[in-house]
């Protein structure tokens, strides 16, 4: 019925009852999250700074992953690779750290996204920064540089020339 911030920072409630009333505390559950202290995405074809290669492709994600108040074997490690292929798992009990391999079999640019949750905290995952990875050459999508049209306010049934500059990154001589 009536709802008050006490001198403490916490919030008091009266709970109105035709036994008698009740003041009640709101406390905060202080669960952390999981935390993901390092990440690492190599690929099998060469430098590991550079997620690109040809098909297949071989990738290796690793991180390490704590909790303050959870053990590792009680967390749960997700890899969504992008490419339909899911890993999930606990990490090393002792440890940790997690260590998954994927072969990515077609071209095309995926993002990995590894994500931590931890059963008792509510509000969910712990996620770590999306990694891209290009597998074979891709199509680049053209850009336009510029568009412009004969016409700037035209009348219903006027004819409008359209000219546009484009540009497209897999051609090494574009046509003028």
């Amino acid at each position: 019925v009536f709802l008050e911030e006490g001198t403490d920072g916490a919030l008091y409630y009266i709970n109105y009852s035709p036994t008698g009333g009740q003041v009640q505390r709101i406390t905060f559950n202080a669960a952390s999250p999981p935390v993901i202290d390092s990440t690492s995405v190599v690929d099998d074809q060469g430098d590991p700074n550079d997620l690109t290669g040809q098909s297949p492709l071989v990738v290796t994600c690793t991180a390490t992953v704590s909790d303050a108040d959870t053990p590792p074997d009680q967390l749960t490690y997700e890899i969504d690779f992008g490419d339909g292929t899911v890993a999930t798992g606990p990490p090393d009990p002792v440890t940790g750290e997690l260590s998954v391999q994927n072969t990515y079999a077609s071209e095309g640019a995926y993002n990995a996204l590894l994500s931590v949750s931890d059963d008792g905290f509510a509000s969910g995952a712990t996620f770590a920064p999306a990694v891209e990875i290009t597998v074979g050459d891709p199509n680049d999508p053209p850009e336009f540089q510029s568009v412009t049209s004969d016409l700037l306010f035209p009348d219903p049934g006027d004819s409008v020339t359209f000219t546009a500059f484009v540009t497209d990154a897999d051609i090494d001589d574009p046509p003028e």
